[in-house]
């Protein structure tokens, strides 16, 4: 996902929270990784489930700039 409307669509309102728990040491600036496990529907109706790890890219200042990771299907 490259805005924060697709990567709302891939969580579920109730695992929308956790989602964001995981990424807030990263924009605390406690943390430059996040890992998130969640449940996904596709749009065929199948539910996966996925696991996301991911690294925040700073810039010289300290601000997150971009995140980028993996999505892993674990079901």
């Amino acid at each position: 996902p490259r805005t924060i409307e697709e990567w709302k669509a891939w969580h579920a309102p109730e695992h929308w929270e956790s989602f964001q728990q995981a990424l807030a040491p990263c924009f605390a600036g406690e943390a430059d990784h996040y890992v998130h496990e969640f449940p996904a529907t596709l749009k065929d109706g199948s539910v996966r489930w996925l696991l996301q790890r991911g690294t925040a890219e700073r810039d010289r200042d300290g601000r997150i700039v971009r995140l980028y990771g993996t999505t892993i299907d674990i079901t």
